[in-house]
């Protein structure tokens, strides 16, 4: 199931929002960045923290397709996900 215009919108808000950006606990958290190329650069480097929000963010705004996961940790919580892909490889932004 996708998310609404109104989530989407406020996830775009947080990531544009350099001070609202991050995730509010330790576990779950899958954020490594640094170990995705960069489809903006020709030298194929990886992203860096700042570039890879502005990227979720972007995707977000073109209505790129997000997904909605129920968490086993912390329970009772809700995650997101988008699979977009990036060259030969699927990058998963959690």
């Amino acid at each position: 199931m996708s998310i609404t215009n109104e989530l989407r919108q406020m996830i775009v808000a947080l990531a544009r929002d350099r001070k609202r950006r991050g995730l509010p606990f330790d576990e779950p958290k899958v954020w490594n960045p640094e170990h995705v190329e960069n489809p903006s650069n020709n030298l194929k480097l990886p992203m860096t923290n700042e570039q890879a929000w502005d990227f979720i963010a972007t995707k977000l705004e073109e209505g790129h397709d997000v997904a909605e996961v129920e968490l086993d940790t912390p329970p009772n919580t809700t995650g997101y996900v988008m699979k977009i892909q990036l060259g030969e490889r699927i990058s998963y932004f959690t």
